[in-house]
């Protein structure tokens, strides 16, 4: 499959990668002249690697563009932040510096609890260490 090495160098770019067989030394360079540095890199595990390094390489076909899609970099950090089902738990003292509204949000949407309306600030914290299991 063909893939681009973005960093035009006036001689090309060598890479290499060692397997069983010794070295193998892929040199991306213009097909035509001004035109895109590519290489036919045939090893599958070679091509991933090089496609992972999505700021100095691209695919350049669309066998290349398959694989790309599948070694694409995923947005793990989001996720876990999502789908993150564990809330922090507050102490007193924390609970006590957050303004009223926003510890009614917190019982409610953390622990989806209400508290009747005429419960005081004192209620909600009260409630929230309990939710806490503090």
């Amino acid at each position: 499959m063909k893939i681009e090495c973005k960093l035009v160098r006036t001689d090309g770019t060598k890479v290499q990668f060692d397997n069983d067989l010794g070295t193998v030394e892929y040199h991306f360079k213009p097909e035509t002249s001004g035109g895109k540095h590519v290489c036919d890199v045939a090893d599958e595990d070679h091509a991933a690697a090089l496609l992972k390094i999505t700021e100095a390489y691209a695919p350049a076909d669309e066998d290349a563009e398959a694989l790309a899609e599948l070694v694409k970099p995923k947005e793990v950090l989001e996720e876990l932040v999502v789908e993150s089902t564990a809330p922090l738990a507050l102490s007193q003292e924390q609970l006590e510096a957050l303004k009223f509204p926003e510890l009614k949000k917190m019982l409610s949407e953390r622990y989806g609890k209400q508290l009747p309306a005429s419960a005081k600030k004192e209620d909600y914290i009260t409630a929230l260490l309990n939710a806490q299991g503090v």
